[in-house]
């Protein structure tokens, strides 16, 4: 019989240990392709957990809704980034994942954190392993999950004191020409970024995303832009309390090439924020007790409803009340600016997994092509794959300047252009090489079925590309 001990870092590691088990480190058993695999199973989750019933049959994203918008989608991104749920959904995958691999007998945990301890044994459990001893969740989590309450309160007081301070301060002065019309751009204060150039030495302010496109706007003759900024000027996870202390002390709004959202924090915004906070506090102790959570915070037949108390409680107290104040204020802007058009931002999220379809439409147009016998055939063939042509060209060319940062930009599309453009010669001379051995169709097709291959590799496989 087979024995497999899991071991926390702070242990040693020899292959086996004194009666002849065999120890691991878990996270060095995962594959590179195994860690993709893992991470696509915790966003899996993530999205899924919004849809599943936990009270009433009705989910979360039926129950928390704002102005007939479902107050989920603000709330998943926080879940995935903020919260320990998705690392552990991640964890449970990965001991799944390696039992597969190793099928013990008994399994045994060294110095793990207790948290992992308590998972390893669940899932265990729920493959039928042998585990030796019993794991309880940590202490604290009630404590933890008590504090997240607190700090909710202390938000709602938070936001009482930023519409007494929008009072104070009064509405924005924006300076606007009544012949032109507004262009609102929605931006985060962290984003502005200062570089020199131009024939002066001076440093001049730049939003990271809109860059050029905002002064690019002002040149316009008709079009007069202005910047809606979100947040504070340094990203949240760099600010100290001092930092936050200066934001709250300071007497006067701060002066920018953006106005600060804060601007629009009406008593109107404060009483929205906090009857919202009163709802999600509802939905909160309404969910705790739910027979449907502990199927909600569960994977693979392995549920973590009990370390996940302090992940509720942040995404239903912290980030639902705030994305209604974020809602609201935005609303008031729009009211009070009136703008012609509003510009966001997007990440890229989508892009490589659309520029990968691209190029297997592309293999597919090639083969079917290279074997048609039909012309009407042969033209739709020619068609699609002059689409996809043109897809992956641009997707591929916009992907790889937008993942690039603005310093780099330019020397990675030299290589990227010489790779480019190089590389069709050399392929088109292989390609009338091989052509003189097995015939056009023929190859042509296996060029199709080539280029599908690798797109179906990068979509199943390794998906680090489809993830951009």
């Amino acid at each position: 019989m087979s024995a497999l001990v899991f071991r926390g870092r702070g242990r040693p590691a020899p292959e086996r240990t004194a009666d002849g088990a065999r120890a691991i480190f878990w996270e060095d058993c995962l594959s590179s392709e195994e860690a993709d695999a893992i991470e696509e199973a915790a966003m899996a989750w993530t999205k899924a957990w919004g849809t599943r019933p936990v009270r009433d049959g009705r989910s979360v994203r039926d129950l928390l809704t704002w102005r007939g918008v479902s107050l989920w989608w603000f709330a998943e991104l926080y879940l995935f980034h903020s919260t320990d749920a998705p690392r552990w959904v991640r964890t449970i995958e990965a001991f799944h994942r390696i039992l597969e691999a190793e099928r013990p007998a008994e399994v045994e945990a060294d110095g793990l954190p207790p948290e992992e301890a308590v998972l390893l044994e669940r899932t265990c459990a729920a493959r039928g392993v042998l585990f030796h001893g019993h794991r309880r969740p940590p202490a604290g989590l009630a404590l933890r999950t008590r504090r997240v309450s607190l700090r909710a309160r202390w938000n709602d007081v938070k936001t009482v004191l930023t519409a007494v301070k929008t009072a104070l301060w009064g509405a924005p002065a924006i300076p606007r020409d009544a012949a032109k019309r507004t262009v609102l751009f929605l931006s985060h204060a962290a984003f502005w970024r200062r570089r020199r150039g131009g024939q002066t030495e001076e440093a001049a302010a730049y939003e990271h995303y809109f860059d050029a496109l905002i002064p690019g706007v002002a040149r316009h003759g008709g079009l007069s832009p202005v910047v809606l900024a979100v947040g504070p000027p340094d990203a949240f996870r760099r600010r100290g309390p001092r930092d936050r202390l200066r934001d709250w002390t300071r007497l006067r709004p701060e002066a920018g090439p953006y106005v600060g959202i804060n601007r629009f924090t009406t008593f109107a915004v404060a009483r929205d924020a906090r009857r919202a906070s009163g709802l999600a506090r509802e939905a909160w102790r309404a969910l705790r007790g739910s027979p449907g959570l502990r199927e909600a915070f569960s994977h693979r037949g392995v549920a973590f409803d009990d370390l996940a108390g302090p992940d509720l409680a942040g995404t239903l107290l912290l980030q639902l009340p705030w994305a209604v104040r974020s809602y609201e204020e935005v609303a008031e802007a729009l009211r009070a600016l009136r703008p012609a058009a509003l510009v966001l931002y997007a990440e890229s999220s989508g892009w490589g997994r659309a520029a990968l379809l691209a190029l297997a439409f592309l293999g597919f147009s090639i083969s079917g092509f290279a074997l048609s016998t039909s012309v009407w055939l042969s033209c739709l063939a020619l068609f699609i794959g002059g689409l996809a042509l043109i897809a992956v060209f641009a997707l591929v060319n916009s992907l790889v300047q937008l993942i690039t940062t603005n310093e780099m930009r330019g020397r990675v599309m030299s290589v990227y252009n010489v790779a480019f453009r190089g590389g069709m010669p050399m392929g088109n001379l292989l390609t009338g090489k091989l052509v003189e051995s097995y015939t056009a169709p023929v190859v042509l097709a296996v060029n199709g079925v080539v280029l599908v291959g690798v797109a179906l590799y990068f979509l199943m496989v390794h998906r680090r590309i489809a993830a951009l």
